[in-house]
């Protein structure tokens, strides 16, 4: 069996969790009153009305069925691998460009696109901080812009937990 682990995220009065697998797609939860918890179909409905979809959260586009490496470049001062992913989709978000920092392995900046080639979406840990936490690398911020909505939500994170 695949390796697992489960992000909790908890905005306001919403419990959702995230079950990410290695090799195989993530699985979405959300806790519907402290014990059951229902299977969340459409992972791209939006967390507490942010600009942030769970399958932004989830990296889902890493899993999609094509993925091609680019030519490596600097972002946010730290040298990246980039990566083109491609849903496969005709419509809606069809392609991720991500930067990948190659100390991490964490992507710090991903822009989304649509079948235009316009970008839909930008996430950024621009300003972010990352700390080791017991061996693990933990993030204390992000940022998503959706260019569609003129808007940005930044999600701070309490890293220790």
């Amino acid at each position: 069996m695949d390796a697992s682990w489960r992000t909790v995220y908890l905005a306001g009065s919403q419990c959702l969790i995230a079950v990410h697998f290695t090799n195989a797609p993530n699985q979405y939860f959300e806790v519907l009153d402290g014990s059951r918890t229902n299977v969340i179909a459409n992972s791209d409905i939006p967390l507490a009305n942010s600009d942030f979809a769970l399958s932004d959260l989830g990296l889902d586009f890493l899993h999609w069925p094509t993925q091609e490496q680019r030519k490596g470049e600097m972002r946010l001062g730290q040298p990246c691998y980039v990566l083109d992913s491609s849903s496969g989709r005709p419509s809606g978000i069809v392609r991720v460009r991500s930067y990948i920092d190659k100390q991490s392995g964490g992507v710090i900046l991903a822009e989304a696109y649509d079948a235009n080639g316009n970008v839909l979406k930008e996430f950024s840990l621009h300003g972010s901080s990352f700390r080791k936490v017991n061996g693990q690398w933990r993030l204390e911020k992000m940022e998503m812009h959706d260019r569609r909505k003129h808007s940005q939500t930044i999600i701070h994170f309490d890293i220790n937990q």
